[in-house]
């Protein structure tokens, strides 16, 4: 007589599983659930280039506002006068200006100040 497998009765769950798993990583389903941006308007303009390796993510007044990829460049209408504005973790108040564009430009340092791509001095 044979005996049944005690494993067996286990198959049709693990399939079950593994089918779950390839759907949710086909479907880009992950933990870093997409942000949603703050909507943001008024009569200047930020414009953001990314010269960093990675994405930047921006906040306006402590607000985020968006991310922007590496060596890619966003902009927004925001209201003029003085606002917070970080970018990658790196915060500083800007002044705006009504009809005017200000332009950032971010870029990851070394330790010493110079961009990763900079020669040293000699």
């Amino acid at each position: 007589m044979k005996r049944a497998n005690p494993m067996s009765a286990w198959k049709p769950i693990a399939r079950r599983f593994a089918a779950a798993f390839l759907v949710l990583g086909l479907c880009g389903c992950e933990n870093n659930a997409a942000e949603a941006e703050t909507a943001i308007s008024g009569d200047s303009r930020l414009v953001i280039f990314n010269q960093s390796g990675s994405d930047a993510r921006v906040l306006f007044d402590h607000e985020y506002i968006g991310r922007i990829r590496p060596l890619e460049s966003r902009s927004w209408q925001v209201p003029a006068g003085r606002h917070a504005v970080s970018i990658g973790g790196n915060a500083q108040d800007m002044d705006f200006r009504p009809g005017l564009t200000l332009t950032v430009t971010f870029q990851l340092k070394t330790a010493c100040g110079r961009p990763p791509s900079a020669p040293a001095a000699g």
